[in-house]
């Protein structure tokens, strides 16, 4: 015969706020370390970076070719690009210094 399940540590913690008085979230923060936090950080901004490179590959660069004159098109992906290279920028530097961890 098999041995009966014990309850689990955190049974109820959802729905009511015992998870507090029997510490828990403390165990739980403790989990959650430098490290984690910068994998959570790296993970988002290469997701960030590679899709705004997917937005260019798939939407500017085509709306930029759609125009007859090859300055206009110029302009319009130089206006693009001006907004998010910004952008980029930090999240590189966000995937750099919390890639060294």
């Amino acid at each position: 015969m098999l041995p009966q399940p014990t309850a689990m540590p955190l049974q109820g913690c959802l729905f009511t706020n015992s998870c507090s008085q029997n510490g828990v979230w403390r165990w739980v923060l403790a989990m959650i370390d430098d490290l984690g936090i910068a994998r959570a950080v790296h993970l988002l901004a290469i997701v960030y970076w590679i899709g705004g490179m997917a937005v260019v590959a798939t939407i500017v660069l085509p709306h930029a070719r759609s125009f007859p004159d090859a300055d206009a098109a110029l302009g319009a992906f130089e206006a693009f690009e001006r907004r998010f290279a910004q952008q980029v920028r930090i999240s590189i530097l966000l995937t750099g210094m919390s890639g060294f961890t």
